[in-house]
């Protein structure tokens, strides 16, 4: 039987044999864009309070590069198309980034292009299968397409996508919040609905105190309260589901 359509009977969590945990990929998006957004990530990947984060080839990637590359950490590239025929783009992101001593763990998306542009979709699609890398794309359940559309996500570029998926993917700043109490107790709340499978949080974080919804989620992960309720979660990586998904023996009807 083909292994995903086995999976997509049951969580891919369950499948990748976790069992009926509630399983959390922390991740933290466009690391290399900003000196400050670097500096929140790369102290949180070393705390072990995120377990993931993705590298925009723009700005000020060169810094953030050269500071992780020696650490076994889960850094992906965070693909930024431009143009509806973006093949050269990602190929020469994708080579930037090795370059510099880094190889992409898994491959996600800058301000969520492949969900607005079929033609990006595939590029995307093509290219880490070409490569044997894992990407982000959520699983098509009814739920979880409903509440996409509504936010204007389209997920129809990826019906004959056959490689792995996460269960669900939510947007911390999507949450809301106009004071770091109010979106601590909003982000308390939610983890309260998340239900058994992976989960990956997309998190913008940031050392600026100007940059004030930035600089909450990076307190989020600080704060006690927080850290308490993540110890009822099991936290990994792309680099783990990516290890259990090669492992047929894994995976669990």
């Amino acid at each position: 039987m083909d292994r995903t359509r086995q999976l997509s009977k049951i969580t891919w969590g369950k499948g990748l044999g976790f069992g009926d945990e509630k399983v959390l990929v922390l991740h933290a998006d466009d690391a290399g864009s900003d000196p400050f957004i670097n500096t929140a990530i790369l102290e949180s990947l070393k705390k072990g309070i995120i377990q993931s984060c993705s590298v925009l080839v723009e700005g000020y990637p060169d810094e953030f590069l050269f500071k992780i590359r020696d650490y076994d950490f889960d850094v992906g590239l965070h693909f930024n198309a431009t143009k509806p025929d973006c093949s050269d783009q990602i190929e020469a992101q994708f080579r930037y980034m090795v370059k510099k001593g880094v190889v992409p763990t898994h491959i996600d998306s800058h301000m969520g292009t492949i969900f607005m542009v079929p033609q990006v979709a595939k590029t995307y699609i093509d290219f880490a299968q070409r490569k044997n890398l894992p990407i982000l794309v959520p699983d098509i359940r009814l739920s979880t397409y409903k509440r996409f559309k509504s936010f204007g996500i389209c997920l129809e570029g990826f019906r004959g996508y056959k490689g792995i998926r996460v269960d669900d993917m939510h947007v911390l700043s999507m949450l809301g919040g106009e004071s770091f109490e109010e979106k601590k107790q909003r982000f308390l709340m939610f983890l309260d609905t998340i239900r058994p499978g992976i989960t990956e949080i997309i998190l913008h974080i940031s050392s600026n105190l100007n940059w004030r919804k930035w600089y909450w989620e990076w307190e989020l992960f600080e704060d006690p309260d927080v850290l308490e309720k993540l110890n009822s979660f099991t936290l990994t990586n792309w680099k783990e589901i990516w290890r259990r998904y090669g492992n047929a023996s894994n995976l669990q009807a």
